[in-house]
């Protein structure tokens, strides 16, 4: 499955250089904390795109996607930690 992050160079570079370090989960997925935080991610390149300018695919190798909406529109979300280790990721 592939699904896409949409981020700034900044912290592209970043995650290019540490890998995802994740947000907190909050009340529109499950609201409880996760060590290593989650990974938000969308269906489509350009949903990616309206959280900065810099879009990537998502190869997730055995990581689960949670579902979940804001009320407006499905996202996802999966364990940075198991994206680190398990995906992997390029520019799109």
């Amino acid at each position: 499955m592939i699904l896409f992050h949409g981020t700034t160079q900044e912290n592209h570079d970043c995650i290019e250089a540490e890998g995802f370090l994740g947000s907190e989960i909050d009340s529109l997925t499950i609201g409880r904390h996760v060590d290593g935080g989650v990974v938000f991610l969308a269906d489509t390149v350009e949903e990616a795109e309206e959280y900065g300018d810099v879009a990537l695919a998502v190869h997730l190798e055995g990581v689960k996607a949670h579902k979940f909406s804001d009320g407006n529109t499905d996202h996802y979300y999966s364990f940075a930690q198991e994206l680190n280790e398990q995906s992997w990721w390029e520019v799109v």
